[in-house]
């Protein structure tokens, strides 16, 4: 089942935010459809981490002296011989735990929409396309600020060991409170599996505008807008060689799930 959106919400008890935070799928931008919570869950999270960039080694005067004693006497020490702190390698979940929390109360500009960060997914939060189902929805309920770090450490597990501050990691199992709603999230629901010997995958999404986003064999195909305009893509760009007078829609490529073509 297609995913077109995912609702956040922060805080919890008493604390939790008035608001909903929905970042949903702009059709006219997204060059990938995450067909489970997972991928789409994670295309979220891996977009934020390239928004907050790298998490930043700690400068040298956040060292302790023993440590900045350490890496004067060799730059390629990794630890310090006194005290047996990382050097090269501390880093701090700070800036993204700031930029998170920040994310329910942010401007477009704070979140800066017109930087390069890759959006391959198209996730937007500056515009809701209403009428999407709860069927086709991530929704996180609250404490959205731990799923997302969970789901941080989940997708980049290279960083546990880097981070500077053992408490700042949250427990990635069972331990954990959260984890039960977590992976709940990541496993509902599954992936469409086409019918044996179909050669062709063709899924129609429909977006309450009367725009429609045609994807054969998970790669976007071309989009219909709701003016019967339409524009055809060739790896993932627009193709301007094709128009719609010239490409027709052949149903034979279509592949049957459960008797029908699916309509998301």
């Amino acid at each position: 089942m297609l995913i077109k959106a995912i609702a956040l919400r922060f805080g919890y008890v008493e604390s939790t935010a008035l608001s909903w935070l929905v970042f949903a799928q702009d059709p006219y931008e997204a060059q990938k459809f995450p067909t489970s919570s997972k991928e789409a869950l994670y295309s979220l999270v891996e977009l934020l981490y390239q928004k907050v960039g790298p998490l930043r080694t700690k400068s040298r005067s956040d060292l302790k002296q023993c440590c900045n004693k350490a890496l004067g006497a060799n730059p390629d020490n990794e630890f310090c011989s006194k005290c047996g702190n990382h050097l090269r390698t501390q880093l701090s979940l700070t800036e993204w735990s700031n930029f998170i929390w920040k994310l329910g109360s942010n401007t477009i500009d704070d979140f800066g929409y017109c930087d390069s960060t890759e959006n391959p997914y198209g996730w937007d939060a500056s515009q809701f396309w209403f009428g999407i189902s709860d069927q086709q929805m991530v929704i996180v309920h609250a404490q959205a600020e731990k799923i997302l770090t969970l789901a941080l450490f989940d997708l980049h597990p290279e960083l546990i060991d880097l981070i500077d501050d053992p408490d700042q990691v949250p427990v990635m199992g069972p331990e954990n409170y959260l984890w039960e709603d977590y992976q709940k999230l990541l496993t509902d629901p599954v992936e469409l599996v086409p019918l044996e010997g179909a050669s062709t995958t063709t899924i129609i999404y429909d977006y309450p505008n009367g725009a429609q986003v045609i994807v054969k064999n998970n790669q976007l195909d071309y989009i219909k807008y709701g003016t019967g305009d339409q524009t055809w893509f060739k790896d993932g760009q627009p193709d301007h060689g094709f128009t719609h007078n010239e490409v027709g829609w052949n149903n034979e490529d279509q592949t049957v799930f459960s008797g029908q073509v699916q309509s998301r």
